[in-house]
């Protein structure tokens, strides 16, 4: 892979990823415009520098929303993460080849799209009022599952979710961005032990341009959810759906 396009996919995937717009989704359609086959180990370098971005911009809070350094064990809420992760796990591994051929048929990536715009955009009529609990962080966690279909995004799916569920205004963010640190992570340890080893240069540059971009991506979605201006994404995921069902 040259420089160019490995600079490219990775401001893709950075910025993908955390805006609601499926990173899955506009890395098959990247890939067919730069006419290029991207590397599974690139993959795996993405999905690590997202991860990445996620720690620094988070670094004060992870600790503390998974721990008690007072009373000295998990925090109920670190716990409800790790439950709510079981359910994205176990389609993750049992679906994965299904999954895989998700990313070459257009017309579905153009309807999950469709499909995602609309859940954004439903997000509207929800305000966040609620307290979390370990129904609603279960209930967040089986639809977190469906961001494995390329299309529906998976911070979209779980900030709607955490929408739906009525989680108060501090949570509505929290949960769902916590919940990205146990999905990443798994993703990038089943891809690093099921991936041939293979990088250049060109992959480790696009790498770090993903850790930069993805940091200041999370601060743009973190504005956009306080502002109650997360669903209107919604556009431009149904008509981008919209132009991959003719393609």
């Amino acid at each position: 892979m040259d420089y160019i396009n490995a600079i490219i996919l990775g401001i893709v995937q950075s910025i993908a990823e955390w805006l609601p717009v499926s990173s899955s989704a506009h890395l098959a359609i990247f890939s067919k415009i730069l006419d290029v086959n991207i590397d599974l180990w690139y993959i795996v370098l993405l999905h690590l520098a997202t991860l990445i971005s996620f720690m620094l911009f988070f670094r004060n809070d992870i600790a503390d929303y998974f721990f008690d350094f007072k009373d000295k064990h998990f925090t109920k809420k670190g716990f409800w993460i790790i439950y709510a992760s079981i359910p994205i796990f176990i389609a993750g591994y049992f679906f994965h080849d299904l999954i895989e051929g998700f990313f070459t048929d257009f017309p579905l990536i153009g309807i999950a799209l469709i499909v995602n715009g609309i859940i954004l955009f439903s997000t509207r009529f929800f305000k966040p009022d609620g307290k979390l609990n370990p129904g609603k962080g279960i209930f967040i966690g089986i639809m977190q599952m469906f961001a494995l279909i390329p299309g529906i995004s998976r911070s979209g799916i779980t900030v709607a979710s955490a929408h739906f569920a009525k989680l108060d205004a501090k949570e509505v963010i929290m949960f769902p961005m916590m919940m990205s640190l146990p999905a990443i992570l798994g993703a990038v340890v089943y891809k690093f032990f099921t991936t041939p080893f293979s990088i250049d240069y060109a992959m480790f540059f696009g790498f770090i341009v993903a850790i930069i971009f993805g940091y200041f991506t999370l601060g743009l979605l973190v504005k956009n959810i306080k502002k109650g201006q997360f669903y209107k994404y919604w556009v431009y995921c149904v008509v981008l759906g919209i132009i991959m069902l003719f393609n």
